[in-house]
C-alpha cells in the first residue's frame, strides 16, 4: 500500500505539475507574443507620424528619432536589398543584409526576425518597398517580470501540487486499506476459529488411535490435520508481517552463529532423503535485525530446497560478507526455474507446478506458496533483498542484507 501509494503520488505530482508548466508557459509565450505585435504597432504608428521617408534618410531631421535604434533597408524586387539607414548599433550590416534577403524572398507586411521586429512599408518617393527593423527590446523588458514571477510562482506552486498529491493520494488509498484491514482481520479471526476445532480433531484422532490402533482412516485424518494447522499458522504469520512494522525487537547478534543453530538440524533431514549438504559459513558477520525473523527465512529456504532437490540431490548454504552487504546463500540442485515465473515464486499462494507439491522430499510436508513470501516480507523489513537465479542446474536463492557494526 506505501508503494502504491508513492506511485500515486510521483504520478499526480508529474500530471499536475505538467498542466501548470503548460498553462505558464502558454501566458508567457502569449504575453511576449502580444508584446512583440504591440511593438509592431508602435513602430507603424511611429512612421505615420514622422514619415517613412525619414527613415530612410542617413541624418534624420525629425528629432523624435534620435534615440531610436532602427535601420532601414530598401527591398527591390530585382536585385539586392540596400541598407539606406542603420542606427542598430548591436548589429553588423552583413547580418542586417542576411534577414533582409529573407524578407525580399517573402509576401509579409510585419513580424519578427532573429532579435528584431521589422515593418514594411511602401515608399512613393523610392517606389520601392522598404523593411524598418528595430530591436525588440520593449518585448523582452516587459516579459522579463512575468518570466521571473513564472519561475517564483512554479516553485511555490509545486509545493502546493505535492500536497495536493498526497491528499489526493490519501483519499483514493483509503477505501483499498479498509478493504485490505478488513481482510486482515477475517484471515486473523477465521484463522483463531479454526485453530480450535483442529486441535480438537487432532486430539480424538489420537485418542482413537490409542484406543483402535492404527488405520489409514485415522492417519488421513492426522495427515490433512497437521497440514491444515501449518497453513492456518502461515497465514496468521502473513497477517502479523503485513501489520505497523515493529522494529522494538532488533538488534546486533552474530549471523554466522544462527546460522549454524539452524543448519545443522536440517543435515538429518538431507541424510534421510538421501541428499548431499553443505555449507561454508564465514565465522564472526554480525547482521542488525530480528534474530527470530531471520531464522525463520532460512529454515524457510532450506526447507523449500529440501522439498524440491530430488533424491541424489545437492544442497548448499553459504555465508560470506562483501563491502557493509552479508550475502546468505541457499542453493540445490534440480529443475531450473523458468525466467517469466522468478518473479512471481515471491507472491502469496504461488507454486511453481502444482502437481510438484506432493512431491516434495519432507514427509506430511505440503507447500502452499506462503513460505517465500513471507521471507521476502522478513527480507524487506530488515531493508534486504532476496533474489533467486537459476543456471546449469541449480536453484539459487540470495538473501543481501546490511551487516551489523561489530
Amino acid at each position: 500500500m506505501n508503494k502504491l501509494r508513492k506511485r500515486m503520488i510521483i504520478v499526480f505530482t508529474i500530471l499536475l505539475a505538467a498542466i501548470y508548466l503548460t498553462v505558464l508557459l502558454s501566458v508567457n509565450i502569449f504575453n511576449y507574443s502580444s508584446n512583440l505585435r504591440q511593438q509592431r504597432r508602435q513602430i507603424r504608428s511611429l512612421i505615420s507620424r514622422v514619415s517613412l521617408d525619414e527613415f530612410c534618410l542617413e541624418e534624420p531631421t525629425d528629432g523624435r528619432l534620435e534615440d531610436m535604434e532602427y535601420c532601414a533597408v530598401k527591398l527591390p524586387k530585382d536585385g539586392e536589398p540596400e541598407i539606406l539607414a542603420n542606427y542598430l548599433g548591436s548589429y553588423s550590416e552583413e547580418k542586417v543584409m542576411k534577414y533582409s534577403r529573407r524578407l525580399s524572398r517573402k509576401e509579409l507586411v510585419d513580424g519578427n526576425i532573429g532579435s528584431l521586429v521589422y515593418v514594411i512599408k511602401y515608399s512613393r518617393k523610392l517606389k520601392n518597398h522598404i523593411v524598418v527593423f528595430m530591436n525588440n527590446d520593449f518585448a523582452v523588458e516587459n516579459s522579463k517580470n512575468l518570466i521571473i514571477f513564472s519561475v517564483v510562482a512554479f516553485v511555490f506552486g509545486m509545493v502546493i501540487l505535492f500536497a495536493i498529491s498526497v491528499l489526493l493520494s490519501k483519499w483514493l488509498m483509503h477505501p483499498a486499506e479498509r478493504h485490505l484491514q478488513i481482510e486482515k482481520e477475517f484471515i486473523s479471526n477465521a484463522s483463531h476459529e479454526l485453530k480450535t476445532p483442529l486441535t480438537i480433531i487432532g486430539a480424538n484422532a489420537e485418542l482413537l488411535k490409542n484406543e483402535y490402533g492404527d488405520n489409514e482412516q485415522l492417519v488421513y485424518i492426522k495427515h490433512e490435520t497437521e497440514k491444515m494447522s501449518h497453513l492456518i499458522g502461515e497465514m496468521l504469520t502473513l497477517v502479523r508481517m503485513d501489520s505497523a512494522v515493529r522494529e522494538d525487537d532488533f538488534m546486533e547478534f552474530n549471523l554466522s552463529e544462527m546460522m549454524m543453530e539452524v543448519v545443522l538440524p536440517f543435515e538429518s533431514v538431507a541424510f534421510e532423503h538421501k541428499l548431499t549438504m553443505d555449507f561454508q559459513i564465514a565465522e564472526g558477520l554480525c547482521c542488525y535485525g530480528s534474530r527470530e525473523q531471520l531464522q525463520r527465512v532460512l529454515s524457510i529456504l532450506l526447507d523449500n530446497a529440501m522439498s524440491y532437490t530430488p533424491s541424489g540431490g545437492e544442497v548448499m548454504v553459504s555465508l560470506h560478507a562483501k563491502g557493509r552487504k552479508l550475502y546468505l546463500v541457499v542453493s540445490n540442485s534440480g529443475d531450473e526455474i523458468p525466467m517469466a515465473l522468478k518473479e512471481k515464486i515471491f507472491e502469496r499462494f504461488y507454486r511453481q507446478d502444482e502437481s510438484r507439491e506432493s512431491e516434495g522430499n519432507s514427509e506430511g510436508t505440503r507447500h502452499f506458496g506462503l513460505g517465500l513470501s513471507i521471507a521476502d516480507s522478513i527480507v524487506k523489513r530488515h531493508h534486504g533483498v532476496i533474489t533467486v537465479e537459476s543456471t546449469e542446474g541449480k536453484n539459487i536463492f540470495t538473501v543481501i542484507l546490511p551487516a551489523g557494526h561489530s
